[in-house]
């Protein structure tokens, strides 16, 4: 599959909508990152189509230099989320876990899950949301 940032594709909400029912979450996005935003390439449970990536937690996952999935429990816990206006105000995150899209060995954005109440991840799972990324790129 290739990402394109234009328009919404069916294999893509495929990814998102089996995600989301695998993982137990409401939410799950594919998201392409750039220098000013965070755009959502296919969105399960949310209807707002990219955020500015100073709010985004897809920014910390292409940031980090670990091979698992960047997951955040409980935002409100968080230095870094507790006082995001998507955790403080709607949507009301209290949990993100996302797996970085690489092509070509760049993060260019993320498959991620978000819930509004604080959850952990198991090792399976986090392994299940990495094999769905291996998909979308």
């Amino acid at each position: 599959m290739s990402l394109d940032y234009s328009k919404p594709e069916k294999q893509f909400d495929r990814v998102t909508k089996n995600v989301s029912l695998t993982l137990g979450v409401p939410i799950c996005l594919i998201s392409l990152v750039d220098m000013k935003n965070v755009y959502f390439k296919s969105r399960c449970g949310l209807d707002t189509e990219g955020i500015d990536r100073r709010l985004g937690f897809c920014s910390y996952t292409i940031a980090d230099n670990q091979t698992s999935p960047y997951v955040v429990p409980n935002t409100l816990e968080d230095p870094l989320f507790c006082n995001n206006p998507v955790v403080v105000g709607p949507p009301h995150i209290r949990f993100y876990a996302g797996a970085a899209l690489k092509i070509k060995g760049f993060k260019i954005g993320t498959l991620c899950v978000l819930d509004s109440s604080p959850r952990i991840l198991s090792k399976e799972e986090q392994g299940l949301l990495l094999s769905f990324s291996e998909v979308v790129v």
